[in-house]
C-alpha cells in the first residue's frame, strides 16, 4: 500500500513538473523581458527601503513625542 502511494505521488510530481515545463516553454524569455524583470526587482527593493525609512522616521517621531 505504501509503495503504491509513493508511486502515485511520484507520478503526480512528474505530471506537475511536466505541466510547469510546458508553461515555461510557452513563455518567450527575451532580453527585454529580462530587463523588465530586473527593473521590477530593483523597484521593489527601492520601495522596500523607502517604506523602511518611513517606519524609522515614524518611530523617531513617536519617541520624540514621548520625551515631551
Amino acid at each position: 500500500m505504501a509503495a503504491r502511494q509513493r508511486n502515485l505521488s511520484s507520478s503526480r510530481d512528474r505530471s506537475l513538473h511536466n505541466t510547469f515545463v510546458r508553461i515555461y516553454r510557452c513563455i518567450p524569455v527575451t532580453t527585454s523581458s529580462l530587463r523588465l524583470i530586473l527593473k521590477m526587482k530593483l523597484l521593489e527593493k527601492v520601495l522596500y527601503y523607502i517604506e523602511l525609512w518611513f517606519v524609522v522616521l515614524m518611530l523617531c517621531a513617536i519617541a520624540a513625542d514621548r520625551d515631551l
